[in-house]
Protein backbone atom coordinates (compact mmCIF):
# COMPACT_ATOMS: atom_id res chain seq x y z
CA UNK A 1 0.00 0.00 0.00
CA UNK A 2 2.70 2.33 0.81
CA UNK A 3 4.62 1.57 -2.66
CA UNK A 4 1.13 2.33 -4.39
CA UNK A 5 0.29 6.22 -3.18
CA UNK A 6 3.71 7.84 -4.31
CA UNK A 7 3.56 5.44 -7.88
CA UNK A 8 -0.25 6.99 -8.09
CA UNK A 9 0.85 10.30 -6.78
CA UNK A 10 3.31 10.50 -9.55
CA UNK A 11 1.20 9.19 -12.53
CA UNK A 12 -1.19 12.22 -11.57
CA UNK A 13 1.75 14.49 -11.77
CA UNK A 14 2.68 12.74 -14.98
CA UNK A 15 -0.96 13.12 -16.59
CA UNK A 16 -1.41 16.43 -15.47
CA UNK A 17 1.93 18.05 -17.18
CA UNK A 18 1.42 16.00 -20.47
CA UNK A 19 -1.13 18.76 -21.62
CA UNK A 20 1.48 21.29 -21.09
CA UNK A 21 4.37 19.78 -22.46
CA UNK A 22 2.40 18.93 -25.91
CA UNK A 23 1.40 22.85 -25.31
CA UNK A 24 4.68 24.34 -25.55
CA UNK A 25 5.57 22.14 -28.33
CA UNK A 26 2.95 23.47 -30.35
CA UNK A 27 3.75 26.80 -29.22
CA UNK A 28 7.03 26.17 -30.64
CA UNK A 29 8.50 28.53 -33.63
CA UNK A 30 8.34 26.69 -36.90
CA UNK A 31 11.44 26.77 -38.47
CA UNK A 32 12.10 29.89 -40.62
CA UNK A 33 12.21 29.18 -44.51
CA UNK A 34 15.26 30.10 -46.38
CA UNK A 35 15.48 33.64 -47.91
CA UNK A 36 15.20 32.89 -51.68
CA UNK A 37 15.15 36.59 -52.79
CA UNK A 38 12.53 38.95 -54.76
CA UNK A 39 11.47 39.22 -57.98
CA UNK A 40 10.93 43.06 -59.13
CA UNK A 41 9.11 45.46 -61.41
CA UNK A 42 8.43 48.71 -61.44
CA UNK A 43 7.43 52.12 -63.64
CA UNK A 44 9.49 55.37 -63.59
CA UNK A 45 8.90 58.52 -65.31
CA UNK A 46 12.02 60.53 -65.54
CA UNK A 47 12.97 64.09 -67.06
CA UNK A 48 16.24 64.17 -69.10
CA UNK A 49 18.48 67.00 -69.49
CA UNK A 50 20.46 66.02 -72.24
CA UNK A 51 24.21 67.57 -73.27
CA UNK A 52 24.13 66.51 -76.57
CA UNK A 53 21.94 69.39 -78.32
CA UNK A 54 18.48 68.54 -78.08
CA UNK A 55 15.70 69.86 -76.11
CA UNK A 56 14.75 68.41 -72.47
CA UNK A 57 12.27 65.87 -72.61
CA UNK A 58 10.47 63.02 -70.92
CA UNK A 59 10.90 58.95 -70.54
CA UNK A 60 8.63 56.12 -70.05
CA UNK A 61 10.60 53.33 -68.37
CA UNK A 62 9.56 49.71 -67.55
CA UNK A 63 11.58 48.05 -64.85
CA UNK A 64 12.04 44.02 -64.05
CA UNK A 65 14.89 42.34 -62.16
CA UNK A 66 15.98 40.16 -59.40
CA UNK A 67 16.67 40.72 -55.74
CA UNK A 68 19.23 37.93 -54.68
CA UNK A 69 18.98 37.02 -51.06
CA UNK A 70 22.74 37.52 -50.06
CA UNK A 71 24.30 40.30 -47.73
CA UNK A 72 20.80 41.10 -46.32
CA UNK A 73 19.13 41.53 -50.24
CA UNK A 74 22.19 44.02 -50.98
CA UNK A 75 22.60 43.29 -54.66
CA UNK A 76 20.02 43.15 -57.12
CA UNK A 77 20.01 42.77 -60.67
CA UNK A 78 17.66 44.73 -63.47
CA UNK A 79 16.86 45.58 -66.59
CA UNK A 80 15.00 49.37 -67.67
CA UNK A 81 13.42 49.13 -70.75
CA UNK A 82 12.51 52.80 -71.79
CA UNK A 83 11.13 54.71 -75.06
CA UNK A 84 11.09 58.49 -75.29
CA UNK A 85 10.52 60.76 -78.84
CA UNK A 86 12.46 64.23 -78.30
CA UNK A 87 13.32 66.67 -80.92
CA UNK A 88 15.01 69.91 -81.43
CA UNK A 89 14.60 72.61 -84.47
CA UNK A 90 16.82 75.48 -85.55
CA UNK A 91 18.10 77.03 -88.95
CA UNK A 92 21.41 77.25 -90.96
CA UNK A 93 22.38 79.51 -93.27
CA UNK A 94 23.38 78.39 -97.03
CA UNK A 95 23.35 80.13 -100.14
CA UNK A 96 23.31 77.64 -102.19
CA UNK A 97 18.97 77.60 -101.24
CA UNK A 98 16.23 79.73 -102.13
CA UNK A 99 16.54 82.77 -99.45
CA UNK A 100 20.00 82.21 -98.17
CA UNK A 101 18.89 79.61 -95.43
CA UNK A 102 16.57 76.05 -94.38
CA UNK A 103 15.11 75.08 -91.36
CA UNK A 104 15.20 71.90 -90.48
CA UNK A 105 14.20 69.64 -87.83
CA UNK A 106 15.63 66.27 -86.08
CA UNK A 107 13.10 64.06 -84.13
CA UNK A 108 15.17 60.99 -82.48
CA UNK A 109 13.27 58.03 -81.71
CA UNK A 110 15.08 55.66 -79.24
CA UNK A 111 14.29 52.80 -77.52
CA UNK A 112 17.00 52.01 -74.14
CA UNK A 113 17.63 48.59 -72.99
CA UNK A 114 19.66 48.77 -69.96
CA UNK A 115 20.67 45.80 -67.54
CA UNK A 116 22.07 47.29 -64.51
CA UNK A 117 23.51 45.58 -61.00
CA UNK A 118 22.71 47.67 -57.82
CA UNK A 119 24.34 47.63 -54.46
CA UNK A 120 21.18 48.27 -51.98
CA UNK A 121 22.45 49.70 -48.47
CA UNK A 122 19.67 47.64 -46.69
CA UNK A 123 20.65 48.07 -43.13
CA UNK A 124 18.92 51.43 -42.45
CA UNK A 125 15.32 49.59 -42.34
CA UNK A 126 12.65 51.28 -44.74
CA UNK A 127 14.65 53.63 -45.98
CA UNK A 128 17.12 51.87 -49.06
CA UNK A 129 19.70 53.74 -50.96
CA UNK A 130 21.14 52.27 -53.69
CA UNK A 131 24.19 52.56 -56.60
CA UNK A 132 24.77 51.05 -59.58
CA UNK A 133 26.62 50.72 -62.82
CA UNK A 134 25.68 48.88 -66.05
CA UNK A 135 25.86 49.10 -69.97
CA UNK A 136 23.47 51.09 -71.72
CA UNK A 137 21.72 49.99 -75.28
CA UNK A 138 20.80 52.52 -77.89
CA UNK A 139 18.15 51.87 -80.75
CA UNK A 140 17.96 54.64 -82.48
CA UNK A 141 15.92 56.66 -85.56
CA UNK A 142 16.90 60.21 -86.40
CA UNK A 143 14.48 61.46 -89.05
CA UNK A 144 15.35 65.18 -90.23
CA UNK A 145 13.18 66.88 -92.12
CA UNK A 146 14.05 70.62 -94.22
CA UNK A 147 12.50 73.43 -95.49
CA UNK A 148 14.22 76.05 -97.63
CA UNK A 149 11.40 79.35 -98.75
CA UNK A 150 8.73 77.13 -100.13
CA UNK A 151 10.62 74.22 -101.08
CA UNK A 152 10.80 70.83 -98.85
CA UNK A 153 14.00 69.40 -98.40
CA UNK A 154 13.43 65.51 -98.44
CA UNK A 155 13.19 63.59 -95.03
CA UNK A 156 16.39 61.64 -94.21
CA UNK A 157 16.26 58.45 -91.78
CA UNK A 158 19.07 56.78 -89.87
CA UNK A 159 18.80 54.27 -87.91
CA UNK A 160 22.06 52.68 -85.44
CA UNK A 161 21.97 50.24 -82.34
CA UNK A 162 24.74 52.08 -80.56
CA UNK A 163 26.57 50.70 -76.70
CA UNK A 164 26.69 52.97 -74.09
CA UNK A 165 27.34 53.20 -70.09
CA UNK A 166 24.88 54.62 -67.07
CA UNK A 167 25.30 54.98 -63.46
CA UNK A 168 21.88 55.12 -61.48
CA UNK A 169 22.15 56.95 -57.93
CA UNK A 170 18.91 56.13 -55.98
CA UNK A 171 16.69 55.30 -52.83
CA UNK A 172 13.36 54.11 -52.03
CA UNK A 173 11.05 54.28 -49.18
CA UNK A 174 8.85 51.66 -48.48
CA UNK A 175 5.40 52.42 -48.91
CA UNK A 176 2.06 50.69 -49.41
CA UNK A 177 2.74 47.38 -50.93
CA UNK A 178 5.98 48.22 -52.51
CA UNK A 179 8.18 51.37 -52.28
CA UNK A 180 8.31 55.11 -53.80
CA UNK A 181 11.57 55.58 -55.65
CA UNK A 182 13.57 58.57 -56.83
CA UNK A 183 16.33 57.93 -58.91
CA UNK A 184 19.06 60.37 -60.87
CA UNK A 185 21.58 58.80 -63.10
CA UNK A 186 24.09 59.95 -65.98
CA UNK A 187 24.56 57.73 -69.16
CA UNK A 188 27.13 58.31 -71.84
CA UNK A 189 26.67 56.65 -75.30
CA UNK A 190 28.25 57.48 -78.96
CA UNK A 191 26.17 58.65 -81.55
CA UNK A 192 27.19 58.80 -85.56
CA UNK A 193 24.81 59.56 -87.74
CA UNK A 194 24.89 61.47 -91.28
CA UNK A 195 23.06 63.95 -90.75
CA UNK A 196 23.53 65.28 -87.19
CA UNK A 197 27.55 64.12 -87.63
CA UNK A 198 29.42 62.49 -84.54
CA UNK A 199 27.69 62.68 -81.77
CA UNK A 200 26.93 61.27 -77.70
CA UNK A 201 23.96 60.53 -75.98
CA UNK A 202 25.64 61.86 -72.54
CA UNK A 203 22.78 63.55 -70.25
CA UNK A 204 21.26 63.71 -66.87
CA UNK A 205 17.86 62.02 -66.06
CA UNK A 206 15.88 62.66 -62.92
CA UNK A 207 13.41 59.86 -62.33
CA UNK A 208 10.18 59.13 -60.07
CA UNK A 209 8.21 56.02 -59.68
CA UNK A 210 6.97 52.75 -57.63
CA UNK A 211 8.53 49.30 -57.09
CA UNK A 212 7.31 46.33 -56.45
CA UNK A 213 9.38 43.28 -54.73
CA UNK A 214 7.59 39.88 -54.93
Amino acid sequence: MNRIIPCLFGLGLALVGLPAAEAAESAAPAPAKPDRGAFVMAAKVGGVAPFNGLDPFLVGVAELGYVAPWLRRSFSLLVDVGYTVPSTSGTESDPRVEGGSYAWTLTHKQLVIAPTVNYRFTSLGRFVPYVGIGPRIYLVENVTEGRAGQAVIADTHERSTEVGVFMPLGAQLALGPGFLLGELLFEWGPLDHVATGESHSAGGTLQLGYRMEI
